[in-house]
């Protein structure tokens, strides 16, 4: 598909070694890798998240506008 992947490694509650591979792709494709990843890795668990940017007027955190920071970062 052409679009770059993002590897983590790290250890999982079942498996001593897990990776966790994050995939960004036009909400337009989705439908098509979907269908790769479970034809090709039938086992494979993943998810999907809706991502936009700043200037999609998209929100990370919800609740009052000021303060968020210290909330998410506690303090």
């Amino acid at each position: 598909m052409g679009y770059g992947i993002t590897r983590m490694e790290g250890t999982g509650g079942f498996s001593p070694n897990v990776s966790a591979l994050l995939l960004i792709v036009p909400r337009k494709e989705l439908e098509n890798l979907v269908a790769i990843l479970k034809r090709d890795y039938p086992d494979l668990l993943f998810t999907v998240e809706d991502i936009r940017k700043v200037s999609e007027e998209g929100r990370i955190f919800h609740g009052k506008h000021t303060g968020w920071i210290t909330r998410f970062f506690g303090g």
